[in-house]
């Protein structure tokens, strides 16, 4: 059962702590700010298709795929949430995808257990994500 994957709360913003602007998310996340400005040099285009990131769908695709042992759509999830976080500079995310895309490509089953190991990594990261949109400035 993969449900304790969707608990995982990234939580709301912690009182009394100072909002971050896009520069200082990037690095909260532990991702090179730089390198993805040099491919969108617009701040307020960055901050806003990082705040859409929030609400895509990918990642709950993903989950249950993963839960109905859908090969099909656990690929279509993994590949397109891979695409947003490689839009965004997530390398980290993208990685950890790629991972689990090169897993699946071999066995080309979607064993829950398996595929469990995997998820909590990108769950980890992708939460962390969240997180940090959460902080970020109005």
């Amino acid at each position: 059962d993969l449900s304790y994957l969707t608990d995982m709360d990234p939580g709301l913003p912690v009182q009394g702590r100072k909002p971050m602007n896009i520069q200082e998310f990037y690095r909260f996340i532990n991702e090179d700010f730089n390198d993805f400005f040099s491919r969108l040099p617009n701040v307020s285009s960055i901050e806003k298709f990082v705040r859409q990131f929030e609400i895509d769908q990918s990642y709950s695709k993903l989950l249950s795929s993963v839960q109905d042992e859908n090969v099909q759509n656990t690929f279509a999830a993994l590949l397109t949430l891979k695409g947003i976080a490689l839009n965004l500079g997530f390398r980290h995310l993208s990685d950890s995808l790629d991972s689990m895309l090169v897993h699946l490509r071999k066995t080309g089953i979607v064993d829950r257990e398996q595929c469990a190991q995997f998820l909590q990594e990108i769950s980890i990261i992708y939460n962390n994500i969240i997180d940090g949109i959460h902080q970020l400035e109005l």
